[in-house]
C-alpha cells in the first residue's frame, strides 16, 4: 500500500497512515522498543530516548520498528509503504524525487543510519518533520531542496559526524538535541537565504585526533548570512576551512581556529573589515583574496615557517610587517595590492620551495620600483615576477642558488637583460616561461 499523497483529503490520508502501520506486524522484528502486549502508542519524546541505559522508549507513530540489513534508496516512484516502521538502516539511506514530508512519512520511526543519509532533489520538501526521530547518523546531507525552509525537527539528533547543507532554503541552523556530539565536518553551499547559525554553539564537535581524514568547514555563496557566531567549538578542531561569497563582518567564530596545520581560505567576502582573531594561526595555509575592506594581516605576526600564503585582490593593505619573522614557506603569492610599496618585511626569507609570486595575473604591485628584501632568499622552484608596471630591478634576487622557472613578464620598466640574467645566474639555469606560464599551469 502506497502512503498518502498530497492529493488525498486528509481523512483518506491518515486511515492510508494507520494501514500501513498495521504492516509492521508482518514483518520481521528486529527491534522491539515497547512490550509486545501494548496496544496504546506513547507519545513522540521531547528529547532523543536514551540507549546507554536498556532498550529504548520508541519514538514516532511505531511502538515496534524493523530494521534493514543493506542500503535503502528511495525514489520518484519507490512505494514507501514498504519501509513503514523502519527504525535502523545498517548501511546507507537515500532519498531523491519530490516527496512532500506526508510522502515521507513511514520515515517516522527511523532512529538511526549508520552510514550516508542523504535527501536531495526534492521540490517539495519544506520541512524535515520526517527525521523527527534520528537520534544517530554518521554523515547528514540535504541538497538540491529548494524550499526546504525549516530543519527543526532534527531536535532529537544526537550524534552525526557531518551534516551538509547544499542549495536549500534554509533560513536558520536547527538546534540538535542536548547531548549532541561526535561532529567533525560541515558544508554549507549555497544557500543564498541562510541568516543564523547561532544554533551550532550546541553541534559538540568530536575530540581532535589524527584522523587522515582532515575534519574541514566550508561556507559558500550565502550573501545574507554576517555572523559565523556559534561554531567556535567546531573551529577549534578543525584541519580545512573555507568561507567564500558571504556577508560576514568579522571572524567570529573562526576564532578559535589554532596551530600549524589549519588550511584557511577567505575569498570574495565584501563586508569583512578585519582578519583579527586568527592570532593562534601558528602556521598552516592562508589564502585572503577579494577582500575589500581588510587593512591589515597583524595576526600573522611572529609566524616563521607556513605551507603557503596568497594575498591577492586586498586593495586596502598597505604593508607586509607582520611577515618579518618568515622564514620558509611553500608557497607565497602576492598580487593586486595596490598600496604595498616594499618587500623589506621578507627580509628574513630563504626558502620558498615551490612558488612564489610578485604580481600575477589578476594584477601586481604597482609601489614597487625593486625587491628589496628578498636578498636572504636562496632556494625557489617557481618564480613569477609579473603585472608590476613600476618594477625597475630585481637585483635583490642576487643571492639565488637555485631556481627552476623563471616567467617575469609584463613588467614594462624591466629591461629582458636583467631577466635573462637572473636564470642564467644559477646552475643549471632557470627556464624562461611566457606570461602566465606558470599561472596556467599552478591555478
Amino acid at each position: 500500500m502506497k502512503l498518502a499523497k498530497h492529493s488525498m483529503p486528509p481523512l483518506l490520508r491518515v486511515v492510508s497512515t494507520l494501514l500501513a502501520l498495521t504492516a509492521c506486524s508482518d514483518r520481521p522484528v528486529l527491534v522491539d522498543t515497547e512490550d509486545s502486549s501494548t496496544t496504546d502508542v506513547a507519545p513522540v519524546p521531547t528529547t532523543g530516548p536514551d540507549t546507554s541505559t536498556g532498550p529504548a522508549a520508541f519514538c514516532g507513530p511505531c511502538p515496534v520498528t524493523w530494521e534493514s540489513a543493506t542500503d535503502v534508496d528511495i525514489h520518484q516512484d519507490t512505494d514507501l509503504s514498504q519501509y513503514a516502521c523502519l527504525g535502523a538502516v545498517h548501511g546507507d539511506l537515500n532519498v531523491v524525487g519530490d516527496h512532500s514530508a506526508e510522502d515521507l512519512a513511514a520515515l517516522a520511526s527511523l532512529a538511526r543510519v549508520d552510514g550516508f543519509m542523504t535527501f536531495g532533489y526534492n521540490a517539495r520538501l519544506t520541512d524535515a518533520a520526517p527525521l523527527g526521530c534520528l537520534r544517530e547518523v554518521e554523515f547528514l546531507d540535504f541538497h538540491e531542496l529548494p524550499n526546504l525552509t525549516d530543519a527543526s525537527a532534527l531536535a532529537n539528533l544526537e550524534y552525526a559526524h557531518y551534516i551538509g547543507f547544499t542549495r536549500t532554503g534554509i533560513v536558520a541552523l536547527p538546534a540538535l538535541s542536548p547531548g549532541f556530539h561526535g561532529l567533525a565536518s560541515t558544508g554549507f553551499i549555497d544557500n543564498v537565504d541562510l541568516v543564523d547559525v547561532s544554533a551550532a554553539a550546541g553541534w559538540h564537535a568530536a575530540p581532535d585526533d589524527p584522523d587522515p581524514q582532515k575534519n574541514m568547514f566550508v561556507v559558500l555563496n550565502s550573501p545574507a548570512l554576517t555572523s559565523l557566531d556559534g561554531f567556535q567549538e567546531l573551529a577549534a578542531i578543525l584541519d580545512i576551512v573555507g568561507v567564500e561569497q558571504t556577508g560576514v563582518t568579522s571572524l567570529v567564530g573562526l576564532d578559535t581556529l589554532a596551530g600549524d596545520h589549519v588550511d584557511l581560505t577567505l575569498r570574495d567576502l565584501p563586508h569583512l573589515a578585519t582578519i583579527a582573531g586568527l592570532d593562534g594561526l601558528t602556521g598552516g595555509g592562508l589564502r585572503l583574496e577579494n577582500l575589500p575592506r581588510v587593512t591589515d594581516i597583524e595576526p600573522l605576526a611572529g609566524i616563521e615557517e607556513m605551507v603557503h600564503l596568497e594575498i591577492d585582490r586586498v586593495p586596502q593593505l598597505a604593508s607586509l610587517a607582520p611577515l618579518a619573522d618568515l622564514r620558509r614557506i611553500d608557497q607565497l603569492v602576492l598580487a593586486d595590492l595596490p598600496l604595498v610599496q616594499t618587500l623589506a618585511p621578507l627580509a628574513r626569507l630563504e626558502s620558498v620551495p615551490w612558488r612564489i609570486s610578485i604580481g600575477g595575473c589578476s594584477g601586481g604591485l604597482p609601489g614597487l620600483t625593486d625587491l628589496t628584501g628578498l636578498e636572504s632568499l636562496k632556494w625557489v622552484r617557481n618564480l613569477q615576477i609579473g603585472n608590476n608596471p613600476n618594477l625597475t630591478s630585481i637585483a635583490a634576487l642576487g643571492g639565488l642558488l637555485m631556481l627552476q622557472y623563471l616567467d617575469a613578464g609584463n613588467n614594462p620598466k624591466l629591461g629582458p637583460a636583467a631577466i635573462e640574467a637572473l636564470g642564467a645566474s644559477v646552475d643549471p639555469p632557470a627556464q624562461l616561461c611566457n606570461e602566465c606560464d606558470i599561472c596556467v599551469v599552478l591555478h
